[in-house]
């Protein structure tokens, strides 16, 4: 974050860029990673005071676990911690009010794919500590650099690789005589059949990060990209683009629900959970209604317009 308008704190205080600088620069050969791994602070930060803003997560018991983690590192390491948690869906809005006024939060968990390369200038650069945690545990996954790198500088740590794929009713398909469902044409056939007789899809087309998330890795398994690989020019005019929106069009028209405009991220979860929809694109946490025989396409892809996974980033 900018350090023009510091928190005002009961403890001494540091600037968030500059605990941020001392906990992940090398203050005495420390660094965040270290400094996380030991548990121990460097003397620097005692005494100061570290804010982290965190989504509301929908397995409450995480939060418990998290608040006291962090509470008992700050007790042991003098420096006095708070946490706050609020809905993801508020996450962009605080970050552009707190970027905005200077103020706010040290650390912040945005769960998103665009918001890090959107707020770079607003963010410390954190090179350092990403080369570090990606020469001890083995490197990164490509998509993780893709996520937080702007001009060759890390501005936030990507933390887990989420797959998202097709997760279908197996009753209904096996009903209506629909093959498994390992290419996007086979979904579309799918969800044009099954939408009549009461199951649409859907897919969020609104303003969420599963939005975000979803309709670009169909993109994506059209052969479309966003940018050449160094970032420097937009590539998005293509063929390929073309090919994907016509497709998108016709998914939407033939075999979505229109409730998809005003979705958020578990829309899709509960539509999955009320019995109705056919099939949905998202995490294998979700389930169907009582005794539904749920599936999800693990067959690898073979073709341009099959199934993918996509990067999720923290």
């Amino acid at each position: 974050m900018s350090d023009l308008h510091p928190t005002p704190t009961e403890h001494a205080t540091v600037s968030r860029r500059g605990f941020l600088k001392v906990a992940g620069g090398g203050v005495a050969g420390s660094s965040l990673l270290t400094m996380l791994e030991a548990r121990q602070a460097p003397a620097q930060i005692k005494g100061t005071t570290l804010r982290i803003l965190q989504w509301s997560h929908f397995i409450p018991a995480y939060d418990a676990w998290y608040d006291k983690f962090a509470g008992e590192w700050g007790e042991k390491n003098g420096v006095k911690v708070r946490v706050d948690h609020i809905p993801h869906l508020d996450i962009p809005a605080r970050m552009a009010a707190e970027f905005a006024a200077g103020a706010g939060h040290d650390i912040i968990y945005n769960g998103s794919s665009i918001l890090t390369r959107l707020y770079y200038k607003n963010l410390v650069d954190l090179s350092d500590v990403a080369d570090a945690a990606g020469k001890k545990y083995g490197g990164w996954i490509s998509s993780a650099r893709s996520l937080v790198e702007v001009e060759g500088r890390w501005y936030g740590l990507p933390i887990f690789y989420i797959l998202a794929p097709m997760l279908y009713r197996k009753d209904l398909f096996d009903q209506s005589n629909l093959k498994y469902p390992d290419t996007w044409e086979l979904a579309r056939v799918a969800a044009r059949t099954l939408k009549p007789k009461g199951h649409p899809t859907g897919i969020a087309l609104s303003q969420c990060a599963d939005a975000n998330l979803f309709w670009r890795s169909m993109f994506f398994s059209h052969g479309g990209t966003e940018a050449e690989p160094s970032g420097a020019s937009p590539t998005l005019d293509s063929k390929e683009l073309r090919e994907f929106l016509r497709f998108a069009k016709a998914l939407f028209e033939e075999g979505m629900t229109p409730e998809v405009f005003s979705w958020d991220d578990a829309s899709d979860n509960r539509y999955l959970a009320s019995g109705v929809a056919c099939w949905v694109h998202d995490a294998i946490r979700l389930t169907g209604p009582p005794r539904t025989p749920i599936r999800r396409c693990s067959r690898t892809p073979s073709s341009r317009s099959s199934l993918r996974g996509c990067p999720a980033s923290g």
